[in-house]
C-alpha cells in the first residue's frame, strides 16, 4: 500500500491544527461479524497505548522532540523510554480513548503490512512541552513546511507527519506499530478555507417572495414528482444557536413561510460543536475562516447560518424528507477534521 507523500515546499498552501496530528491504525478483525460489535476485542488486542508508546519512541530515535497523547489525556505522557505500565501494560485496553474512531471496512484491504477490516482513526495532541524549542534544537530534525499551521513554528507538523510516513516499513516491521498512515488535522470549511462564497449585493426583486419555491428544471422527470419520503439527509455545517433560529422564525412570521418551516420540522444537534466547544476546541485554527469581498479578496465573513440556509434549499425541495443538521463548524464556518470524523462515526 503506498503511503502518502512527504509534506514539503512542493505540497499545496493548505492549513491545519497546529497541535494535534492524525494517526491511522490498521485492524485485522472486523468491527461487526455475524451482528455482533467486536470493539472490545478488537481494542484489546490493538492495545492503542502501548502503540502510541512506540511512536513516541519512533519520533524519538529520529531526533523529532515531541510527545504525543491522546486527545482526552490529562496526564503528562509516559517518557518514550519507559514503560507506560498504568496503561499499555495495565490489560485495560478496550475503552476508546477520546478522539479515536472505528470505521470497519466492507472489504478487507490487503496491505505489505497484513490485511485491514477496520480502520482506527486516531486524532492525537502533540505535547506542549516536549514540542518547546523543536524549531530550535540543533539535533531535532525539522523539515521546512509550506503549509499554515497556527503557531510560529510552521515545520513542526511536516515533520512529524513525514517522519512517520517515511517510517511506515520500520514502524511496522521492527516496532510492530500497526500504523497506515499519517496526516495534519486538516481544517476544513463550508467552502474552500482561503476563498469561499462571494459577497454579492442583494438583487432587489419586485414581486413578493414569501413563498417562493426552488425549481430544479433540469432534474429527470422522475424525480421531479419525488417528496423526499424515507430519506434522511444529514448536513454537517455552520448553524446559528437554536434560540436565535426560533426568534428568528417567530419574528418574519408569515413572511418566511420557509423558515417556519425548517423551525418546525428540522433537528438541530450541537453535541459536536457547542459554543463553548468552539472557543475551547478552534482556538488553535489561527482564526481561519472562509469568505472573500466583492474584489475577491480573502476577508473574514461570519456565516453561522450557512448550514440554515442548506437546510432550507433541502427542505423546499424535498419537504417530507428526514433533516438533521450537525453543527461542526464554527461561525467563521470553519471546523477540523476531529469534529468531521467524529459526526460522521
Amino acid at each position: 500500500m503506498q503511503h502518502m507523500m512527504s509534506m514539503n515546499d512542493n505540497m499545496h498552501d493548505t492549513f491545519w491544527r497546529n497541535d494535534q496530528i492524525m494517526v491511522v491504525f490498521r485492524s485485522d478483525i472486523p468491527l461487526i461479524s455475524d451482528g455482533i460489535l467486536n470493539e472490545e476485542p478488537l481494542l484489546q488486542k490493538l492495545n492503542l497505548p502501548l502503540q502510541l508508546q512506540g511512536i513516541n519512541q519512533f519520533l524519538q530515535i529520529n531526533q523529532v522532540p515531541v510527545t504525543l497523547a491522546f486527545l482526552g489525556d490529562d496526564e503528562k505522557p509516559a517518557p518514550p523510554d519507559q514503560p507506560a505500565l498504568s496503561k499499555a501494560n495495565s490489560g485495560d485496553n478496550s475503552k476508546l480513548p477520546p478522539g479515536v474512531h472505528l470505521f470497519g471496512l466492507t472489504s478487507p484491504i490487503q496491505t505489505d503490512y497484513g490485511v485491514i477490516n477496520t480502520s482506527v482513526i486516531s486524532f492525537l495532541k502533540i505535547d506542549k512541552g516536549s514540542a518547546q524549542g523543536a524549531g530550535g534544537t540543533p539535533s531535532a530534525r525539522v523539515l521546512p513546511g509550506k503549509g499554515h499551521g497556527s503557531n510560529n513554528d510552521k515545520s513542526l507538523i511536516p515533520t512529524i507527519v513525514t517522519t512517520l510516513n517515511d517510517g511506515l516499513d520500520d514502524l511496522n516491521k521492527k516496532s510492530m506499530v500497526p500504523i497506515a498512515l499519517s496526516a495534519p488535522a486538516w481544517l476544513c470549511g463550508g467552502t474552500p478555507i482561503g476563498q469561499g462564497c462571494p459577497l454579492t449585493p442583494p438583487m432587489p426583486v419586485e414581486d413578493s417572495c414569501s413563498n417562493w419555491h426552488i425549481t430544479l428544471p433540469d432534474l429527470d422527470p422522475q424525480l421531479q414528482s419525488l417528496m423526499g419520503d424515507g430519506v434522511t439527509v444529514f448536513i454537517l455545517d455552520a448553524f446559528p444557536e437554536r434560540g436565535v433560529i426560533s426568534r428568528a422564525a417567530r419574528d418574519a412570521g408569515d413572511d418566511n413561510w420557509l423558515l417556519s418551516n425548517v423551525n418546525e420540522t428540522v433537528s438541530f444537534d450541537y453535541s459536536m460543536m457547542s459554543g463553548v466547544q468552539e472557543i475551547r476546541d478552534m482556538v488553535s485554527t489561527g482564526n481561519a475562516s472562509v469568505g472573500k469581498d466583492v474584489y475577491g479578496e480573502h476577508y473574514p465573513i461570519l456565516m453561522p447560518d450557512h448550514g440554515l440556509f442548506i437546510a432550507g434549499i433541502v427542505r423546499d425541495i424535498a419537504p417530507n424528507a428526514n433533516i438533521e443538521c450537525i453543527r461542526v463548524l464554527n461561525d467563521l464556518c470553519v471546523g477540523d477534521m476531529s469534529k468531521l470524523v467524529g459526526a460522521l462515526w
